[in-house]
């Protein structure tokens, strides 16, 4: 009876046992799925946020990429800018220095002619003087001596031939390099709408005189035709800079694309906007020169026009 008391606790305690380390277990295993669904679904919002970082570098990376292209391109404009604006000071100088050189030579024609005897002389009124000689000369008018006296007339009734060499107001070379300067500084050149302040150059507006009109000396033919030769060539050097200009564009373009399509398939692209940006680079230089060359033919027309009415 006694045995069978005891084997019957040691039952009843090895089942009490039992039953706490089953449910120890069960606590544990419900503990551990807890942890095991959290962890799950923070790797969850980890790999969403991997993804949403990813794609952020991604567009770093091509606002990055753009912003070096943009820089690239700004620094090739602003070459082929500072080498416009020097021809286009180059040739505004041009423009002065010839005015300059007028006036300078009006000048030392009138210095000179103080004492010269020009024989009669038949004024813009139609008053003729005869055995005239200059007394003096500047821009009040003449002081001319005469046989009949000595008096001083205004440089507009000084006949034609004398007035253009004396007088560069009257000018007709003064006044077409005139009209080129103006028309160069309206064709849209760069440097006129940056240096509003340089003086252009003014004439002084006076009466035409009415004397006969007199033979000018004919120009050169062979200028002329050389001067159209000049032009011509320089109209085919800017249709060969235009189209290789063109045929950059075309490739900057169609590197562009094959990028695009590179991108778009996972594969580098790299390379082939590498080459766009050299092609689009190599683009401008040649409508910078093209431009350089549209400011030179200008120039050679201006010339031409003048040298044509001198005929």
């Amino acid at each position: 009876m006694f045995e069978n008391s005891r084997w019957f606790f040691i039952a009843v305690v090895a089942a009490i046992i039992g039953i706490g380390y089953a449910a120890s277990y069960l606590s544990s295993v419900d503990s551990a799925n807890a942890m095991y669904e959290e962890a799950k679904t923070k790797l969850a919002s980890l790999e969403e946020i991997a993804t949403q970082r990813q794609k952020a570098v991604l567009e770093l990376q091509n606002s990055a990429t753009q912003i070096r292209e943009q820089q690239e391109k700004g620094a090739v404009l602003l070459k082929a800018k500072e080498v416009l604006d020097a021809r286009v000071r180059k040739i505004e100088g041009e423009f002065r220095d010839m005015t300059a050189t007028i006036k300078v030579a009006v000048e030392r024609a009138r210095n000179e002619a103080p004492g010269k005897e020009v024989g009669d002389l038949t004024l813009a009124n139609g008053k003729t003087l005869r055995s005239v000689k200059f007394r003096k000369l500047d821009e009040s008018g003449a002081s001319l001596s005469h046989a009949d006296g000595i008096g001083s007339v205004p440089l507009d009734q000084l006949p034609a031939e004398m007035l253009e060499k004396y007088d560069y107001i009257s000018s007709p070379l003064l006044a077409a390099l005139t009209d080129g300067e103006k028309a160069f500084a309206e064709s849209g050149n760069p440097a006129s709408k940056d240096d509003k302040k340089k003086p252009a150059v003014t004439t002084v507006a006076r009466t035409a005189p009415s004397s006969p009109p007199t033979e000018e000396p004919k120009v050169d033919e062979a200028k002329l035709k050389a001067l159209r030769l000049k032009i011509a060539s320089v109209e085919s050097s800017i249709a060969t800079a235009q189209s290789t200009a063109a045929s950059y564009q075309q490739q900057a373009s169609d590197q562009y694309t094959n990028g695009d399509i590179a991108k778009a398939r996972g594969t580098p692209a790299t390379r082939y906007w590498a080459a766009a940006q050299q092609a689009a680079q190599q683009a401008q230089v040649y409508k910078a020169q093209v431009e350089s060359l549209k400011a030179e033919k200008r120039k050679l027309e201006i010339e031409l026009e003048f040298a044509s009415a001198r005929k």
